[in-house]
């Protein structure tokens, strides 16, 4: 007899995932929750009890794509958040508009708590500043060290950033 081959933690993550997403499937059908949509395309060879079979299944996968999409979509954002940062401390204002249009939040914040518009109050970019405020950048919000974009501007001599930030 071979011996037991012990399961990878991924193996086992994504087995117990699995379990949940049949779970959630199962929770849904004991409501009375039904996808009218996924049920006509199961039950489009007339057979009924295959379509329950294959209703259950087609529903696990969309709950699946679902949570693949999600995931995605988060990964996605940090990303375009992580772009948008950078080009504020670059002074890249092509960037940081396409990054804005595209969706990144506008308040994010790097490791040391710095905004957008708190990198560029720092590295005195006020055409930066001056975009990141019109699209609803919050000018109160300190880094971790308590600083906030109009003081750090100040602090390194930018008057023309600090001039369109209010004093807290």
């Amino acid at each position: 007899m071979d011996r037991l081959k012990f399961p990878r933690p991924e193996e086992v993550a994504s087995r117990a995932f699995e379990e949940q997403v049949y779970g959630a499937v199962a929770d849904e059908l004991s409501a009375g929750i039904r996808r009218e949509g996924l049920w006509l395309k199961a039950i489009a060879d007339g057979d009924e009890v295959r379509a329950k079979a294959l209703y259950i299944k087609y529903r696990a996968q969309a709950i699946l794509d679902d949570a693949y999409l999600s995931e995605n979509q988060e990964e996605q954002t940090s990303k375009l958040d992580a772009r948008l940062l950078k080009a504020a401390l670059y002074g890249n204002l092509d960037e940081l508009q396409e990054c804005l249009s595209g969706g990144a939040n506008v308040n994010v914040r790097n490791e040391h708590g710095a905004t957008p518009l708190f990198l560029s109050a720092l590295h005195g970019f006020p055409e930066l500043a001056r975009v990141l405020l019109d699209a609803g950048a919050d000018p109160l919000i300190p880094n971790k060290s308590g600083k906030r974009p109009r003081e750090v501007a100040l602090a390194n001599d930018h008057r023309d950033v600090a001039e369109l930030l209010p004093a807290a």
